[in-house]
């Protein structure tokens, strides 16, 4: 069974640019119909501060090639979602920020191309690709800001979850969202697996157009860990 997600870092880029574009045209679909601020909204796509050179993309895409879901993951140790635009919700705990932990941001799912059933299954499959790189690269976690049903999900998947803020209403889209932090263990991620009713590694890697690797067997982390640490 082929691995469903695609995993993009600053040394593939070059073979994704393509697919970005589709990505962010796709995010802006979604955003739009969430009712979300989009810094981008004249060229129809949402791309903000936070996609960066360093940003990890994940990637689903369908039989016909086009992006259908997405996820992105950026360094805590640098200005992210949580720390800017969402500081003021972190008021419980404080936000983490280790060259070990990385923000999960923006996972999408364009309902345009599936029916619901599919779109729960494919954010399943989203979150247990952020899980099988966690476990595989040696994070301690994820933090995020994200809607109380994926929270929940996350509870029951990623037990040791807890809140760094109170439950609040997003005004833009009527729905409550909850900022989180979730460490990912094996167990965490054959739970999610499970949910996603998957077998077998969800991740991909694209060195090249004839050279594929599993996920979990690139250090995808390995530079921005080292060149982070460095820096604290």
């Amino acid at each position: 069974m082929i691995a469903p997600i695609e995993i993009v870092d600053p040394t593939n880029r070059h073979l994704y640019m393509d697919a970005l574009r589709d990505m962010w045209r796709m995010r802006f679909r979604v955003a739009k119909r969430f009712n979300w601020t989009i810094p981008t909204p004249k060229e129809g796509v949402d791309r903000d501060e936070f996609d960066t050179n360093e940003t990890i993309y994940l990637l689903l895409r369908d039989e016909e090639n086009r992006v259908v879901g997405c996820s992105r993951l950026n360094p805590t140790m640098h200005p992210h979602m949580l720390d800017t635009v969402f500081h003021k919700n972190c008021d419980l705990a404080s936000i983490p920020r280790t060259p070990h932990i990385w923000e999960f941001s923006r996972m999408f799912v364009d309902r345009q191309y599936m029916d619901l059933k599919s779109v729960v299954r494919n954010c399943y499959l989203l979150m247990s690709g952020v899980a099988e790189l966690s476990v595989a690269h040696s994070l301690d976690g994820v933090s995020w800001y994200t809607s109380m049903p994926n929270y929940q999900a996350a509870l029951a998947c990623w037990r040791q979850t807890y809140p760094i803020g109170r439950p609040a209403v997003h005004k833009p889209d009527n729905v409550i969202y909850v900022p989180a932090f979730s460490p990912i263990d094996e167990d965490g991620l054959a739970r999610i697996k499970e949910r996603a009713r998957f077998d077998g590694l969800v991740t991909r890697y694209h060195f090249s157009k004839e050279h594929w690797s599993p996920g979990e067997e690139v250090e995808i982390f390995r530079w921005a860990t080292k060149d982070l640490g460095d820096a604290a």
